[in-house]
């Protein structure tokens, strides 16, 4: 079974393109979510899953610089405290 889940939250962020240079972007998250029933015919309880999904994607991208992994003019290095 199959939960599909439009316009669940947006993110804003910041990414660095090699053409256009430091760039802002939003975009809206849908989610599909896969599972078998459950004995109350559920996949999962949505309220739930929409609090992790907010809070991952708050702690991790939203509002965040995005570099390309895989650029060579950028030189990352990270320990265990922060990313330069």
């Amino acid at each position: 079974m199959e939960l599909f889940v439009n316009n669940l939250t947006t993110i804003d962020f910041a990414f660095y393109d090699p053409v256009r240079g430091l760039t802002g972007e939003s975009l809206i998250v849908d989610v599909c979510l896969a599972g078998q029933l459950d004995d109350q015919s559920m996949v999962m309880d949505f309220s739930t899953v929409k609090k992790w999904i907010k809070h991952y994607l708050d702690d991790s991208i939203d509002h965040a610089l995005v570099l390309p992994a895989n650029n060579q003019r950028i030189l990352f290095e990270q320990d265990a405290d922060r990313g330069e």
